[in-house]
């Protein structure tokens, strides 16, 4: 997958802290109570919401899930690349080259089609075509872009209706693959925008009644 031949490797650290204090604690039997009833209630959700996620992705077929389009998670991709990166490569990477990689992956997506053929839209727009077929117990995906010989061979790690873990090797390294169901494309700004035009327009229109006006008088 062209995708991944291009990638270079970024670092990427996060160093986070944590204040700690003296924090007071009120030592209220009511306070004790309503916090373990809010957990308890908290755990009982999240456990329903893992039980269903899991009966979904048990229903459908490996090969199912997959054929659906996807997105690249940029953060776990770049993540895992860096775990493999070697200290000149972690300095060799700016921020600025770390955030562009990202746009990059962001525009990028990954579409697998039910009658085993795909396409790979790159951030320029450019699509890759090719076939796919995926293993019986999902564990292997097969891809073959149109006039290459080659195929690529990506062992699937994870694979939920939602989401996707694969490793592939490109040169001598081996590259970590995470996708994600694609969410559509981004709207943001766009409604800021038609708010901007539409006030625009109003405007130019109040201009335009208020000469109609002046020349009337005169």
């Amino acid at each position: 997958m062209r995708f991944l031949n291009g990638l270079l490797i970024i670092a990427v650290f996060a160093f986070m802290t944590a204040c700690g204090g003296g924090a007071k604690t009120e030592n209220t039997e009511g306070t004790a109570t309503d916090s373990a009833s809010t957990t308890e209630t908290a755990n009982t959700d999240n456990t329903e919401k893992k039980n269903e996620e899991t009966t979904s992705s048990e229903t459908k077929a490996p090969k199912d899930m997959l054929a659906q389009k996807w997105s690249f998670d940029a953060d776990a991709i770049l993540a895992a690349m860096m775990e493999t990166a070697t200290e000149e490569e972690k300095k060799a990477m700016t921020d600025e080259s770390k955030e562009e990689m990202k746009k990059e992956m962001a525009k990028e997506t990954m579409e697998f089609k039910a009658d085993g053929t795909y396409i790979n839209t790159d951030a320029k727009g450019k699509e890759e075509k090719g076939t796919w077929t995926l293993s019986e117990d999902g564990k292997t995906l097969t891809t073959k872009a149109e006039g290459q010989e080659k195929e690529d061979v990506i062992v699937v790690k994870e694979l939920t209706a939602d989401k996707m873990v694969g490793e592939m090797k490109v040169g001598d390294k081996t590259r970590t693959l995470v996708m994600k169901v694609f969410a559509g494309e981004s709207t943001e700004g766009t409604t800021e925008t038609k708010e901007g035009e539409k006030k625009e327009g109003e405007t130019k229109e109040g201009e335009k009644k208020e000469g109609e006006k002046t020349e009337e008088k005169k």
